[in-house]
């Protein structure tokens, strides 16, 4: 059985405390350190360990309860659910592309769509001259009214070119790039964690400061030539990447194979 207290939170990384508490509590149930059904200590009992108030650690025990970690039960007290551990992915494990296609059917909502000349960043990646235009789209995708991932990409404009805003709502981005005649065959991608700025924190629906998974993304059609920049912001509590390695016989070649895992949504 987990312990806690004020050493488990640090007031110093700009993360509410409330926060703190719900990701230290969540990680020691979904590590098994309580049985499935187990009877958590009391509000006042916790509050003394982490040396909160007992506002703030009902705050967090109503964002355990919100994410089904935890049950209360009328005059029984406050229960780790029995499923709260089962994380079953939402999409099937295949090759790293139909994935993404897969991703891409997920409920979006198109924030932002645009011709403009890119960061100098983003104009390296797509290997675009200083004065060349990109496609700019911001988009959220929600698992049922969650949304969970912020995205950003940027296409070179005769690929953007192709489809619309409206085309976007509905159809996956790398759907509309095949669409375009620039089907893609390799992705470089890195992945970061940061904390959630005030704008991408409000459309999330969190807290500034709330940690998020950065991911960065340059893909590339069959000839080495970049067709799109993503910059993704997830939810830690709703995204985790899977990688499988390994030699799948091919000489001088390994493969990647990438699952998301969409968990507590």
């Amino acid at each position: 059985m987990a312990t806690f207290n004020k050493k488990n939170l640090n007031a110093s990384l700009g993360v509410p405390l409330h926060r703190q508490i719900f990701l230290v509590m969540k990680e020691a149930i979904l590590s098994g350190n309580y049985e499935d059904g187990a009877l958590l200590p009391g509000e006042q009992d916790l509050s003394r360990s982490f040396d909160v108030s007992r506002a703030t650690m009902r705050r967090a025990l109503s964002d355990l309860q919100s994410e089904g970690l935890i049950e209360k039960r009328h005059g029984r007290g406050t229960f780790v659910k029995k499923a709260a551990r089962n994380e079953t992915p939402s999409l099937h494990e295949s090759t790293f592309f139909n994935q993404l296609r897969e991703a891409g059917k997920m409920k979006v909502k198109v924030l932002e769509f645009e011709y403009l000349v890119p960061p100098p960043q983003v104009r390296a990646e797509l290997k675009l001259a200083a004065n060349q235009v990109a496609q700019r789209a911001v988009r959220l995708r929600f698992l049922g009214n969650q949304p969970v991932l912020h995205l950003t990409t940027y296409v070179p404009e005769h690929i953007g070119r192709t489809y619309t805003r409206a085309d976007l709502g509905q159809k996956p981005l790398y759907d509309l790039i095949q669409r375009s005649g620039a089907p893609y065959t390799k992705a470089v991608q890195t992945i970061e964690a940061t904390l959630a700025a005030p704008s991408v924190a409000t459309v999330l629906k969190l807290e500034t400061g709330t940690p998020l998974l950065h991911i960065k993304r340059c893909v590339f059609d069959k000839d080495g030539n970049p067709v799109e920049y993503l910059s993704a912001l997830g939810v830690s509590d709703f995204n985790k990447i899977r990688m499988i390695l390994g030699d799948e016989g091919e000489r001088d070649s390994v493969n990647w194979k990438v699952t998301y895992y969409q968990s507590g949504g």
